[in-house]
């Protein structure tokens, strides 16, 4: 690299460095691409979170040390000053990457290491969370993990210092997105340009130099919706100032009237939609569309007002009488009433496509008209959605042939008039659009809302062949906290926490464990968490999948953990279920006994409303609870936590989760969270229990010899 200019240049590419190497990491993982992220690459994004001190310890005691040859030795004294949670297999790879980097790579690194920490503030992201999610996924791997968006916010500070002219402006094409452009300062362009171009996960996706960089993110960001669009800029606004923000904060207009109404129609059961067409749209003209205002409000029974409903009836009574037969036709034939759609493995893609749709993330009628939408016009033209042709993870949607269904579509896609401020224009453009939203998320949510079509509609919708992606191993937070804490089945407590019910398909499998040895499995070589898991399956607590994976880094749902944790603690299942939660026909029969066996022996509870919701990730929190009654560590009164989101822990756990930090099985993120809500990998779910085994047996180990010497 070239000699830095000044101090302020330095600590601006610095700034840039962190998160160029930490991004050009992780998108390798969020997109699948056949390329190894470097290991010491993900270690700078732990390193930039600690003390100056501890850093510069670091450099000094442990980079500046290291050889080709001797790299091993100094694992360590790494995990020492870093106070880094990771194995010491995932730390020699970190080392040994580092060790073989050229030098002129290393003197980059080590002023970056020295130089940059990552504020400790937090921000308000609320207006714009599917975005910081985003953000977070694309640079740290973890859509939960705010160093993401922490980093997204430094790079721009840090430009901002430098460059000759704002940095964000209103959309050119679009004033309602964002257009990220980076002027003047040649010297600090082309610093950043050699950077890039050295890292080869970026290359691969053709980001070659800063330019395309920044297009990447906007890009990123301008796949979401308006309003969360534009909770950015006003965030952006506030934080940064007019300087950086040039544009004029253009408020996204609410959602259209007739919109409104005609999702409101299309959830109806087929009786009520049948009357609102005969009883209002049939009867509809220029001069009466006042005088159905009642008769819409009292059918459709939604909160809309009457200025609201006399809007959408008037632009409807205007529309051509062939136009009408088409759309009263189409009301006719789509039935959303019936569809019962489990969106919480894919949650951040429906929330894209219910916003798009309907104007709010959490209404799911989003979600199932695109999913109904696509079933009704496979009926007559075939498959619709493909595997991806160039990342098989995506997805591609295709229609062949068959013009008048479509010409059927473009009328209804016409009356959302949300997805028109988008572009769309006829069913065409609205496939282009949904593919687009889909493929920007994550492969494992892509992944799943594949597999709800191939469950739903078996190859008729979906003709893929549902490749699994392929799971990168990532780091655990410092301090042994992201590895651990994780939730329980259910928690196991009376007092547990009652959230919404989240409606549970029955079409979700769990994953029956197979016959498959024990150990090895074909996909923990290297993993962080490959001691612990092959621990627990020479016990025969855990086992793989039928392909002889054992898949750490998906989540696990609350049934596979019951099973898990129940058969640690030596309890047999029962034979003779009997349980009495409302959705007990939903737990499946490998799991059912050891649910039945957990219950009887006080560890395991459902839910306020009778539920155990056996498909539902679980939390750390709620696995902190079932794994420290299972071993009988009991808890802590009134435990007082330093963590900043400690308000998050509920009341039902914090006693069990004090007693899990005084322990050492769980401590906090490095932004000194907890995540309690978190959702948990089968990796960090193994590790907790295995550390809660070792401290029971270790407690358990005088007494036995006691017994021994008597």
């Amino acid at each position: 690299m070239k000699k830095f200019h000044n101090k302020q240049l330095q600590n601006i590419i610095c700034s840039i460095i962190a998160i160029v190497m930490i991004f050009g990491v992780i998108a390798t993982v969020a997109y699948a691409e056949v390329v190894q992220p470097d290991a010491f690459q993900k270690v700078v994004l732990q390193v930039i979170s600690l003390t100056e001190q501890q850093r510069i310890n670091f450099v000094n005691n442990v980079l500046d040390q290291i050889t080709t040859e001797n790299y091993k030795d100094y694992v360590d004294d790494a995990k020492a000053i870093l106070g880094l949670s990771m194995s010491d297999s995932d730390m020699e790879k970190a080392l040994k990457s580092y060790a073989y980097y050229p030098d002129t790579h290393k003197g980059t690194l080590k002023e970056l290491i020295k130089i940059f920490e990552l504020p400790s503030n937090q921000y308000d992201t609320s207006a714009f969370s599917d975005i910081e999610k985003r953000i977070n996924f694309n640079i740290t791997g973890d859509s939960n993990d705010s160093r993401g968006f922490k980093l997204f916010v430094e790079i721009f500070k840090a430009i901002r210092k430098f460059n000759n002219a704002p940095v964000f402006y209103d959309g050119s094409d679009d004033i309602y997105k964002l257009d990220i452009t980076v002027q003047g300062n040649n010297t600090l362009k082309n610093e950043i340009n050699a950077l890039i171009s050295s890292v080869e996960s970026l290359t691969k996706k053709d980001i070659n130099d800063f330019d395309s960089f920044t297009e990447y993110i906007e890009n990123e960001i301008n796949s979401n919706s308006y309003g969360q669009i534009y909770g950015l800029k006003v965030f952006l606004k506030d934080e940064l100032g007019s300087s950086t923000y040039a544009g004029t904060l253009p408020e996204p207009s609410e959602i259209d009237p007739l919109q409104k109404v005609f999702l409101a129609i299309i959830s109806l059961p087929q009786k009520d939609r049948k009357a609102f067409v005969e009883n209002v749209l049939v009867k509809l003209t220029p001069d009466n569309y006042a005088d159905y205002v009642y008769e819409a409000k009292k059918i459709l029974g939604v909160t809309i007002t009457d200025g609201q409903m006399k809007a959408a009836l008037k632009v409807y009574a205007s529309y051509s009488e062939t136009y009408r037969a088409k759309i009263e036709g189409m009301i006719l034939a789509f039935d959303l009433s019936a569809i019962k759609i489990d969106t919480s493995l894919f949650a951040d893609l429906a929330a894209d496509i219910n916003f798009e749709v309907t104007g709010d993330a959490n209404d799911d009628r989003g979600i199932k008209f695109v999913v109904n939408t696509l079933d009704w016009l496979s009926q007559f033209t075939g498959p619709i959605v493909f595997d991806g042709t160039e990342v098989p993870y995506k997805v591609d949607f295709r229609i062949q042939g068959n013009a008048t269904m479509k010409r059927h579509l473009d009328g209804l896609i016409k009356l959302i008039k949300s997805l028109e401020k988008r572009g769309v224009t006829n069913f065409d453009s609205f496939l282009v659009l949904a593919e687009d939203i889909v493929n920007a998320n994550d492969n494992i949510q892509i992944y799943n809302f594949k597999k709800l079509l191939r469950d739903l509609y078996g190859r008729s919708v979906y003709d893929g062949e549902l490749p699994y992606p392929p799971v990168t191993p990532t780091p655990a937070p410092t301090s042994g906290g992201g590895s651990g804490g994780s939730g329980g089945s259910g928690g196991g407590s009376t007092a547990t926490p009652a959230p919404t019910p989240t409606p549970t398909s029955t079409s979700i499998e769990e994953p029956t464990p197979s016959d498959v040895p024990a150990a090895p499995f074909n996909d923990i070589a290297g993993h962080w968490a490959e001691e612990f898991i092959a621990k627990l399956a020479a016990r025969n607590v855990v086992s793989g999948y039928p392909d002889g994976s054992v898949k750490p880094d998906i989540e696990i749902t609350r049934a596979e953990m019951a099973v898990i944790v129940v058969k640690s603690a030596g309890l047999e299942p029962v034979e003779n279920v009997s349980l009495k939660f409302k959705d007990a026909d939903q737990i499946p029969a490998w799991a059912a006994g050891y649910v039945q066996a957990g219950v009887e022996a006080g560890i395991i509870a459902g839910y306020e409303d009778n539920t155990f919701r056996p498909s539902r990730n679980l939390t750390r929190e709620e696995m902190v609870v079932l794994i420290m009654k299972a071993y009988e560590f009991g808890a802590v009164e009134n435990p007082e936590f330093s963590f900043i989101d400690a308000s998050e822990i509920g009341d039902w756990s914090k006693p069990f989760v004090g007693k899990a930090v005084e322990l050492g099985f769980v401590v906090g993120y490095p932004d000194n969270t907890f995540k309690p809500k978190k959702s948990v990998t089968r990796a960090e779910a193994f590790t907790v229990l295995w550390k809660a085994i070792e401290a029971k047996e270790a407690a358990n180990a005088p007494a036995e010899e006691a017994e021994v010497a008597e």
